[in-house]
């Protein structure tokens, strides 16, 4: 499980670690591995799943089975990438202690029902605003209702602490695991 040994490192290191539903359609078996190697290893810790648009997997039978994973591993945070999701849904998570986090670009999100939202700057891996992160961040860190995560672009202790110094709950550094040896990404992707 080179993902969850990862995972484990980074959460030995103070780290909340985030596992991935992607693609859910083929890997069902492999995430719930993964999160059982984890628990096994790191029980006390918070746990992030990031979700994603499941293929070939309708909505609802998807909710089922995250509430299922939460339930059996103790996930206590979701953060949904870049997908809708049910407001019944958000309650049953949050019925569990789950909390919720939104993780896209568009500002309009701020509006969404969850419990954190994740900030996504044209830094960014993957599909992000077409604005740079701190603009962003100083364009909403003052409307939310909700605490703000930042991602990024971010890589030093500076970038870390100006976000954290001005309101960020948190930052999200992605990249450089996502691109680590370990990761199941493919190499091209990677490169």
């Amino acid at each position: 499980f080179p993902v969850t040994i990862l995972s484990i490192a980074c959460a030995k290191a103070g780290v909340v670690p985030s596992l991935s539903t992607a693609p859910i359609n083929i890997n069902t078996h492999r995430i719930q591995n993964d999160l059982k190697a984890f628990r096994k290893e790191m029980d006390h810790c918070n746990l992030i799943l990031g979700l994603v648009a499941p293929i070939d997997v309708s909505i609802s039978a998807f909710e089922n089975l995250i509430v299922e994973l939460v339930k059996k591993y103790k996930i206590t945070h979701v953060e949904y990438i870049e997908m809708k999701y049910s407001s019944e849904f958000v309650k049953k998570l949050n019925d569990l202690n789950c909390r919720v986090i939104v993780k896209h670009a568009q500002s309009h999100l701020l509006r969404v029902k969850c419990d954190a939202i994740t900030l996504k700057g044209n830094e960014a891996a993957g599909y992000s605003s077409p604005l740079p992160l701190k603009e962003i961040f100083a364009q909403q860190i003052h409307k939310s209702t909700v605490p703000i995560i930042v991602s990024g672009g971010i890589a030093t202790k500076e970038q870390i602490d100006f976000y954290i110094n001005n309101g960020a709950l948190a930052v999200s550094i992605g990249a450089l695991f996502a691109a680590s040896q370990e990761s199941r990404i493919a190499y091209s992707t990677k490169l």
